[in-house]
C-alpha cells in the first residue's frame, strides 16, 4: 500500500523546471511590490529596438496570452 502512495505523490510532484519558475516568478513579483517605480509600460519604440537587437521573437504588447 505505501509503495501506491510513493508513486501517487511522484506523479504530483512538480518537476524541477516548474520549481525554478515558480521561485523567479516569486522573487520577480517581490521586487516589483517593493520597487513599483522600475516597472516600465512597453511601448512600440521598444518592440521596435528589441526586433534591432533580438531579431525573431514575440511580444504581445496587450498582455493577452
Amino acid at each position: 500500500m505505501n509503495g501506491d502512495k510513493d508513486k501517487i505523490s511522484e506523479l504530483t510532484k512538480p518537476p524541477c523546471e516548474s520549481q525554478d519558475i515558480d521561485r523567479f516568478l516569486d522573487l520577480l513579483e517581490k521586487d516589483m511590490e517593493q520597487h513599483p517605480d522600475k516597472l516600465i509600460v512597453s511601448s512600440q519604440e521598444m518592440k521596435e529596438e528589441l526586433d534591432e537587437i533580438v531579431g525573431d521573437y514575440s511580444v504581445d504588447l496587450d498582455g493577452d496570452y
